[in-house]
């Protein structure tokens, strides 16, 4: 049995064979899926055959974009943290008035909260 990348669960052996006959264009266009999803062909015939789902890898830029991304939600969570531990005065200070810290303030929390919840669909 082999072991799937991310968890200690383990894959049932795949031990039955199915025949499945496509012309070459069809085979072509299944094995240009099946590479860039970066699965094998036979994965993609079996997520097709039971109706799931099948995610594509991220490109390089994709994982760039998402690797930048990460690193920013990083900042804005430090600035969220360090202005929760800053006194309301010293706050004021900062941003001159009152309502515009606020809405600077949700704004950070709104934007942290959409990226938890980007993590969290990629993750499934």
């Amino acid at each position: 049995m082999s072991k799937r990348k991310n968890n200690n669960i383990q894959d049932p052996t795949k031990d039955r064979i199915v025949t499945v006959r496509f012309s070459y264009e069809e085979y072509d266009e299944l094995s240009s899926l099946a590479k860039e999803s970066g699965k094998s062909v036979s994965v993609v015939i079996r997520y097709a055959c039971l109706n799931k789902k099948l995610y594509y890898r991220l490109t390089d830029k994709e994982a760039e974009a998402l690797c930048s991304l990460t690193d920013a939600r990083g900042d804005l969570v430090n600035i969220q943290n360090a202005l929760r531990s800053t006194s309301e005065d010293v706050k004021l200070k900062l941003f001159n008035s009152f309502k515009f810290m606020q809405r600077w303030i949700d704004a950070i929390n709104q934007i942290v909260d959409q990226w938890d919840n980007i993590i969290e669909r990629l993750a499934q």
